[in-house]
């Protein structure tokens, strides 16, 4: 079965299914939209308050490249989503970033969101951060 289909089917049928499937694959061709986003300025209005979980959801090879984290965030491989979810408090807010705001972060944030998790994506991801003004 197609891991896409597969993956569809678990959000339709029960998003708590999602901590059961033992991969995912981020490399594929499902990547679902997600309009939910903050901005540099707004994230970093949220950090100042300490009101947000952000996580660093870049796959491994790229943040081997570059493995430096938004200050207070944590990193989580998006392949393993389905180790970490059940780690998310539903009551907390949480922003998840990837390199350049797209794919991997989007996907990332539309699974959250299909489990329950309150969940915005990073617009331009780590890019924007380190090319924002101080």
């Amino acid at each position: 079965m197609h891991n896409s289909f597969l993956i569809f089917l678990l959000m339709i049928v029960s998003p708590q299914l999602l901590a059961q499937q033992s991969s995912l694959e981020f490399r594929d061709d499902f990547r679902p939209t997600f309009s939910n986003t903050v901005t540099v300025d707004k994230l970093k209005q949220k950090l100042s308050s300490g009101d947000v979980i952000v996580i660093d959801v870049r796959l491994e090879e790229d943040f081997i490249k570059d493995p430096n984290l938004i200050p207070g965030a944590v990193r989580q491989n998006p392949e393993s989503l389905q180790q970490w979810i059940s780690t998310l408090n539903k009551d907390d807010e949480v922003v998840v970033y990837c390199v350049a705001g797209k794919w991997v972060s989007n996907k990332v944030a539309f699974l959250l969101d299909q489990a329950g998790v309150p969940v915005q994506s990073l617009v331009g991801g780590i890019t924007a951060w380190q090319q924002a003004p101080e």
